[in-house]
């Protein structure tokens, strides 16, 4: 998986259905994983058309807000709670960028009923909320209207061509660079 176009995936159809920008919180797994930093960077970039920022002030119209990014170490129910409080403490927020499924994996029904009340909402992008992975019940989740837009990797292709390239290696086979 590209990460980085991943993350901007996320952010181009956060950004299709908030033109203008607004308040945003970034749901991260462990804060040491390069994947999920990178698919955060291109969320941002592609939000604001500016590369490398590290957090949004007003840029391209959007501001992270106070306790955001929030890092869950890859825990569903951690970061449903997490929502709960960015939410209570921001009533004002747009929206959210979650960089890997958890909450709706890893704790499907804490997150059916934290957005359920807000389904009229997220149906009239006036909360949009983009997600990483296809997997588990976000596809459920996303047919029931309580997620914007989900941006899957591809784990047949992941788990076909890892040992294939490992192979070619162990031959002497030089590789393609994925980058």
């Amino acid at each position: 998986t590209d990460n980085y176009l991943m993350g901007y995936k996320i952010g181009e159809y956060i950004k299709a259905k908030k033109p203008d920008g607004g308040k945003i919180c970034t749901i991260e797994g462990n804060p040491a994983a390069d994947n999920i930093l990178r698919r955060a960077q291109g969320m941002r970039d592609a939000l604001t058309g500016t590369k490398d920022l590290a957090a949004l002030a007003g840029e391209g119209g959007w501001t992270e807000v106070a306790g955001c990014p929030v890092f869950t170490n890859d825990d569903g129910a951690k970061g449903v709670q997490a929502m709960t409080d960015i939410l209570a403490a921001n009533p004002d927020l747009d929206a959210f960028g979650i960089m890997g499924g958890w909450p709706l994996f890893g704790a499907p029904q804490p997150y059916r009923d934290l957005f359920k009340p807000m389904a009229k909402k997220i149906s009239k992008n006036q909360f949009v909320i983009g997600a990483a992975d296809t997997i588990g019940d976000e596809v459920a989740i996303a047919k029931e209207g309580l997620v914007t837009a989900l941006v899957g990797q591809r784990p047949f292709e992941m788990g076909y061509k890892a040992p294939t390239v490992m192979m070619d290696l162990i031959a002497g086979k030089k590789v393609p660079d994925p980058v």
